[in-house]
């Protein structure tokens, strides 16, 4: 620093405190001005006043000018002392910048009501508001590395952006947070009279008309009704009018149909943040590698495709290897089309199926064949064309209910009873259900048990005994009806609240309610452990509801493991506990 640097003047003009890191003053600059203030005031070398002379240009002044002087210089200087000295008294501000603005998204600054135009590299400060329109979304970045993502029709204000808390007003629609760590700066998001703290790192906001929701994506959120603290993988649901706050689960499916928090797992991956529980949400995808060609005249075809590795395949509901990804099988074909389903499943529960549609196409051998089978049974009509068959019937509560009447014909080999839903049923070819002919009784009766309410198309033929129909009867049509299944009674909750706590391998929990079927205890190393299991999940269940002790083991290793208790209720959890985390 040079002698320049070091007079008043030149101190107050390196000490721009907007240059400054959190605004704090630093050690050597306290130190200078100090002794700057020293060297002008109080060791001037031709006494106090000859140097008041020199500074300020004034002539001698009386004593009682001079003592109040005094003690205005005394009074300053113990104003800039504290200035320098308490480095919180001055309030480092945040700033937002704007990384993206697709669509049409307004801003306002603080005090105005005027809407302005965002664009990207704005730099947005504390007061000013943000909207987006339909069809629009905006990320802002804040300047410790942070960053907001507004959903379409979504308005909120940078109430607060000091070093020590950041507190965003949202008044409509529905945000994403990705809150930067830090051990003194608290950040919460206000939607009415809820406030959401962050704990962790992401969760969401949304404030419609009726309800406001909160959903932890990673880490913790803490809400100030009730002080309630909810956990990565729980949504809070707060009813405006009644002030009812609810807890739940966050369903798999809701994050797979939701665009906004699909499109933020995609903004976190690019950044490479940890996306909670987005981490697997997409289905896996099944690519398949052969045949290429949809016809054949073979009996049999090779399935082969590719896939996420560990993932379950089933193909037309048969488990298929996987083979580090890959995988083959071979499936009997029908001569006609047919259909192959190939389903796969990953680790996180994403189903993904794919349909193949084959076309089996007849052999010259088996055309002949088939021919010939057609010729015969042209034949057989043709000898039989002075013999019938009358059919009636009709629907009751037992099934079709059939009656024919036989002329000139040997029924001896039986009969062929055939239906279906459209077109002239034939066999072989539709649904059949055989009858012997040994019954001498004509008419011939007969009681088909389908009760499903559908409508069917249903002839009588007389069976050759060789695979095919020679006469066939009239064709009637008869709409089913349909049984009514008894309802079962599904067991009710009854329970509505359960509170665990525990370290170690033991833990504890208190019920508010009655669990009539008893508890299961669920833990896992994945977060929110339930009943039925997860890959990955394990369970103790106790039968006596007046159970309130687990002790836990390691199942997989040794380390940290997601605990909650159920309320059981034959097959299925009813309430479920708050979530801990114990080490084993």
């Amino acid at each position: 620093m040079n002698k320049e640097d070091l007079t008043l003047h030149g101190l107050f003009a390196k000490s721009k405190l907007s240059d400054l890191k959190e605004n704090q003053l630093s050690d050597q600059f306290q130190d200078d001005l100090k002794d700057q203030l020293i060297k002008v005031y109080l060791k001037p070398k031709g006494g106090f006043f000859m140097n008041l002379k020199e500074k300020i240009g004034i002539a001698p002044f009386s004593a009682a000018l001079a003592t109040s002087l005094i003690m205005v210089l005394f009074v300053a200087g113990l104003s800039i002392y504290n200035l320098t000295a308490n480095k919180s008294s001055f309030s480092h501000k945040l700033k937002a910048n704007v990384l993206l603005a697709d669509g049409d998204v307004l801003y306002k600054t603080s005090g105005t009501d005027r809407w302005i135009e965002l664009k990207v590299d704005d730099v947005l400060s504390e007061g000013d508001s943000v909207k987006t329109s339909a069809a629009s979304r905006t990320i802002l970045e804040l300047d410790d590395g942070g960053a907001i993502r507004l959903q379409e029709e979504t308005e909120i204000t940078l109430t607060s952006m000091t070093a020590n808390e950041v507190l965003i007003t949202e008044e409509s629609g529905e945000s994403y947070h990705r809150v930067a760590k830090s051990e003194s700066r608290e950040y919460t998001v206000k939607a009415g009279d809820l406030e959401a703290t962050a704990q962790g790192t992401a969760y969401t906001v949304s404030k419609e008309e009726k309800n406001i929701t909160v959903n932890v994506i990673e880490s913790k959120v803490k809400l100030n009704k009730n002080n309630t603290e909810i956990s990565e993988g729980e949504k809070a649901t707060f009813e405006i009018e009644s002030e009812k706050l609810a807890i739940e689960e966050i369903s798999k499916d809701s994050l797979k149909n939701d665009d906004f928090l699909v499109w933020n797992k995609e903004k976190d991956e690019e950044n490479g943040e940890d996306t909670g529980i987005l981490d697997d949400i997409t289905a896996p995808e099944i690519i398949i590698t052969s045949p290429t060609e949809n016809t054949t005249t073979e009996e049999t075809i090779t399935i082969k495709g590719t896939t996420e590795k560990e993932a379950l395949i089933k193909v037309n509901g048969e488990i298929t290897e996987n083979k580090e990804g890959n995988f083959e099988e071979e499936v009997a074909l029908t001569l006609g089309e047919n259909i192959i389903t190939i389903m796969v499943k990953d680790q996180a529960y994403n189903t993904a199926t794919k349909e193949l549609k084959i076309i089996r196409n007849a052999q010259e051998q088996e055309q002949e064949e088939n021919n010939g089978e057609t010729q015969n049974q042209e034949e057989n009509e043709n000898q039989n064309q002075n013999g019938s068959i009358s059919l009636n019937g009709k629907a009751n509560q037992y099934g079709m209910n059939l009656s024919w009447t036989v002329t000139n014909l040997d029924v001896t080999k039986g009969f062929k009873v055939v239906k279906s839903e459209t077109g002239t049923p034939t066999y072989p070819g539709s649904d059949y259900s055989y009858l012997s002919g040994e019954s001498k009784t004509n008419p011939y009766t007969y009681t088909w048990s389908v009760k499903d309410g559908k409508t069917y198309n249903v002839r009588v033929c007389q069976y050759d005994g060789n695979g095919a129909c020679g006469v066939y009867s009239n064709m009637i049509t008869i709409t089913t009806i349909k049984e009514v299944e008894e309802e079962k009674e599904e067991p009710v909750s009854q329970v509505t609240s359960i509170v665990l706590s525990g370290t170690g391998k033991n833990v504890s929990w208190v019920a508010t309610g009655e669990a009539q079927y008893g508890f299961k205890v669920v833990w896992s190393k994945n977060t929110n452990p339930v009943y039925p299991n997860r890959q990955g999940d394990k369970y103790h269940y106790y039968n006596n509801p007046e159970t309130s002790t687990d002790v836990l083991e390691a199942f997989s290793g040794n380390g940290k493991y997601y605990v909650r208790v159920c309320e059981y209720l034959l097959g299925k959890c009813g309430t479920y506990s708050n979530q801990i985390q114990v080490t084993l």
